[in-house]
């Protein structure tokens, strides 16, 4: 073990204040700007780049620098890392035995880690800062991994491997391929003699403590999940969400700027509870598109071999919800559920840690918390992300691209932009075998750069920028898209469908349809939220639609005897601070309501302004422009959303938010700390106080900026969004929509969770001779209960619906807790589902009760 190298950087470290909006992007240093980069990592715990100082404002003389001991730093050769991973990866797939989670999620990044930092070296990228390398080791891993896989599932069955996906070839393939990459490093090592080495960092005793505490906080979101399962109530899970927002906020308040280390860990522990808090819930796979994820996922593993026309599905195109969990689930013999519900959650987690890595080398560490704390509070990643594994590992890729990016001009070497080019070139080809539509959004954003760069040295607005985005580059990543999407998997359907229908509303030959209703609350006017009773009625004129003549006439005599009608909404009662609000007068359900859509709104002004903002620096200090043209290319998306409401039935709108975010969120946070130092002298003009406004101005920015008291604010700003977005504020008041997170209760908790008594009633039914012969033909559910009953039991077909108009004879007939609790059902689509209080006299007028359990029935 030795101490790191005793450079005068690495002992005193001077607290910087951060960059103001004027320092939103990375300027080029063969442009002549003053940019500082603080190569050196060894002064603090997992130091990352230090940001570079405010080149416009006025700042105050920063506090006194303070002294840090070099962090001890152990080097291990790369090769000795290389042999103990693989035989931990040996182990596992020679014993036999499950290996406990933890333990295999643990081995699984490990993997990763030394794939992706072998392949980062095999490329001579040059990533500077710890963290930094281990989130681009981990994207650029998991993509060398997918190819991998995809490889032996390919080649495995021509010569002789009839079931690629088991434990011992995946070994085997991952051996061969660390190796393979190893070997240039071979190389240079018999060149020149040096052995590459790997400095792992000895954590203190005080690092111990406080990586062990900050290792409680996710332990209690996973607890929390189980606590509502079992009745126990919400109140482990508001602790979580309070414990991890104050903890965030005292890192950003202190009077020093927080080490990066700490921010990192905090991060990841934070972002970390709120996913488990959904993905832990029930007793299985929890969620809307997790359950035919699922179902991919275990076809693969069960015949051990990926067949794209096993399930002629877009899903089933995702390698990282097929490939993926199969392997990895028979190599450490623990299934595919556990990636799921806990490996793909830890990987994902790594996210908001990278958006906060960006941002503090954009605008400063308090800011690029900030940056994080707005990503991960977004309602998109703690409710729903848990549910679409295959997007949280492209939103993962999609921010390692950003990473790169902001890290550019780290590597002064010749060919550094061509070698970076071709690590962007592999993330973003991991980027389309992880997800369609998340690749779709991102070739909008390249595009929109690449296009935007072409221009600008066209018209000579910018001369030496030599931009990251080409249109070769941009080319070869939508023909890596096509060709997956059409003659590999036959899964570009969808898409062409979807483009069609777009052609058809710009030609005028096609009427837009309702949406989803995300874009309601649009500052462009994105139109009325669909009532529940708007959606019912959609979805039985679709079903009416669909009919024959006589059938319609059935339609309407079932609809006559037993009506339709949509469940109120459900609240949650009120808590003795609700009841206290109530008193003094206040409606606390429209003031929440309020809240979230003013928050929503303000949100959109933001990030509005803040891609703008970053348009207008980038362009006007001659600066690379290529991450705000990508976060320009994200609110071209967006537009598109809200005024073609069509789209947003086959892909969230909040979801493109949620990707817009990974490179919007950093201008974000910059304009609104820009605008509250600007608040007080704003303030002044409006009443007419011209030169006192002035004044106060000047004063306003002498006195904040050596105290970064606008980066403070913000993120005080971004925290009370967060208590609001995370349902906190409706949990400690009652009165309003149950949240997944902190209820039991509620439309996610009714639809997307799976009670032990549904699951034992779901593996009795598929026992049935009918079900086995016909599959879901034989079995009609609601929408959820049917979906959650095929992922589980892996019948040939999803079940029917189970509408009184659509009830056949011969049947099975699920009905689980939800409609046997509430009465309430849900039909439609899975993008456009409603719910409806169900008839029960309709369904058992004429039919037996076959299975019969406390939370679950069968009829027949």
């Amino acid at each position: 073990m030795r101490r790191s190298r005793p450079t005068a950087s690495a002992e005193v470290t001077s607290t910087l204040p951060s960059s103001t909006p004027s320092d939103l992007l990375p300027s080029s240093p063969a442009e002549g700007d003053d940019v500082r980069f603080d190569a050196d990592e060894s002064t603090g715990p997992d130091k990352d780049t230090a940001p570079h100082e405010d080149t416009e404002t006025a700042v105050a003389a920063p506090p006194a620098a303070r002294v840090r001991e070099p962090v001890p730093v152990l080097d291990v050769p790369a090769w000795m890392l290389l042999v103990l991973v693989l035989a931990g990866l040996w182990a596992a797939a020679v014993v036999g035995r499950p290996v406990p989670v933890p333990l295999g999620a643990a081995l699984v990044v490990a993997v990763l880690l030394l794939l992706g930092d072998q392949a980062v070296a095999a490329l001579r990228l040059v990533v500077r800062g710890r963290i930094s390398r281990v989130l681009v080791a981990v994207g650029v891993g998991t993509t060398v991994l997918m190819t991998a896989l995809l490889a032996l599932n390919t080649v495995g069955p021509l010569v002789g491997v009839a079931r690629p996906l088991s434990a011992v070839p995946v070994a085997v393939t991952v051996t061969l391929t660390a190796l393979l990459l190893h070997l240039p490093q071979a190389r240079r090592t018999r060149q020149t003699g040096l052995t590459r080495h790997v400095g792992l960092p000895v954590p203190r005793a005080g690092a111990v403590l406080g990586g062990a505490a900050l290792a409680l906080i996710p332990l209690a979101g996973g607890a929390s999940a189980v606590a509502l399962d079992n009745g126990r109530g919400p109140v482990l899970g508001v602790v979580v969400i309070s414990t991890g927002l104050v903890l965030l906020a005292v890192l950003g308040l202190r009077r020093q700027p927080p080490s990066r280390g700490w921010i990192a860990a905090a991060v990841y522990a934070v972002s970390l509870s709120w996913l488990l808090m959904s993905s832990l819930r029930g007793p299985s796979i929890t969620g809307h598109d997790v359950q035919t994820e699922h179902y991919a996922a275990q076809l693969a593993a069960t015949a051990g071999h990926w067949s794209p026309s096993a399930f002629p599905s877009d899903y089933n195109a995702c390698l990282s919800v097929t490939v993926l969990p199969a392997a990895l689930g028979a190599l450490l013999h623990i299934g595919v559920v556990p990636w799921f519900t806990a490996v793909a959650q830890i990987l994902f987690a790594l996210c908001p840690v990278a958006v906060a890595v960006a941002g503090d080398r954009l605008a400063g560490p308090r800011l690029g918390l900030a940056a994080a704390v707005l990503f991960a509070a977004f309602p998109t990643f703690v409710v729903d992300l848990s549910m679409m594994v295959r997007q949280e590992v492209a939103f993962l890729l999609v921010a390692v691209i950003v990473l790169l990016l902001v890290q550019r001009h780290d590597d002064a070497t010749p060919g550094a932009l061509g070698r970076l080019r071709l690590a962007v070139l592999l993330v973003g080809a991991g980027v389309v075998l992880s997800h369609y539509s998340t690749s779709y959004v991102l070739m909008v954003q390249l595009g929109v750069a690449a296009i935007a760069c072409a221009a600008l040295k066209l018209f000579r607005i910018q001369r030496g920028v030599r931009p990251v985005f080409t249109l070769p580059l941009v080319a070869v990543l939508a023909s890596v898209a096509l060709l997956w999407g059409g003659s590999a998997t036959g899964t570009g359907g969808s898409a062409v469908h979807v483009a069609g229908q777009v052609i058809g509303v710009l030609t005028g030959r096609v009427v837009d349809q309702v949406g989803s209703g995300d874009a309601s609350v649009s500052i462009f006017g994105g139109g009325k939220r669909p009532t529940p009773q708007d959606r019912l009625d959609n979805a039985v004129d679709d079903i009416v639609d669909g009919a024959s003549p006589e059938q319609k006439t059935a339609i309407r005599s079932v609809l006559t005897q037993f009506p339709l009608a949509a469940p109120p909404e459900e609240v949650q009662p009120l808590t003795p601070v609700g009841r206290f609000l109530r008193g003094a007068g206040i409606d606390v359900d429209t003031v929440i309501a309020g809240i979230r859509t003013a928050s929503a709104q303000l949100l959109q002004v933001l990030v509005g302004f803040g891609v703008l903002a970053a348009l207008w620096q980038a362009l006007r200090r001659r600066r690379d422009p290529e991450l705000a043209l990508m976060a320009a290319g994200a609110l071209v998306v967006l537009a598109s959303f809200v005024l073609m409401p069509l789209l947003t039935a086959a892909y969230g709108l909040l979801r493109v938010f949620q990707q817009g975010l990974l490179v919007a969120a950093v201008p974000t946070v910059v304009v609104l700390a820009r605008s509250l130092q600007l608040a007080p002298g704003a303030a002044l003009l409006a009443t007419g106080r011209w030169r006192r406004a002035g004044r106060v101005r000047g004063r306003v920015s002498r006195w904040s900026s050596g105290r970064d008291l606008p980066a403070r604010v913000a993120l005080l700003v971004v925290i009370a969004f967060a208590v609001s977005s995370t349902s906190l504020l409706s949990a400690l008041t009652g009165g309003y929509q149950p949240a997944l997170t902190l209820a039991s209760t509620g439309p996610y908790a009714r639809s997307f969770t799976t009670s032990n008594g549904e699951l034992a009633m779901f593996h009795w039914v598929a026992r049935q001779p009918a079900v086995k012969a016909q599959g879901g033909q034989a079995v009609q559910a609601d929408l959820w209960t049917g979906i959650r009953f095929w992922s589980q039991t892996q019948v040939s077909s999803p079940p029917l619906g189970m509408l009184p108009l659509e009830l056949r004879d011969g049947t099975y007939v699920l009905v689980g807790s939800a409609l046997l609790k509430d009465g309430t059902a849900t039909t439609g689509t899975p993008n456009l589902a409603a719910d409806y209080a169900y008839p029960v006299p309709g369904l058992t007028s004429n039919r037996d009760l076959v299975y019969n359990d406390t939370s679950a029935q069968v009829w027949r």
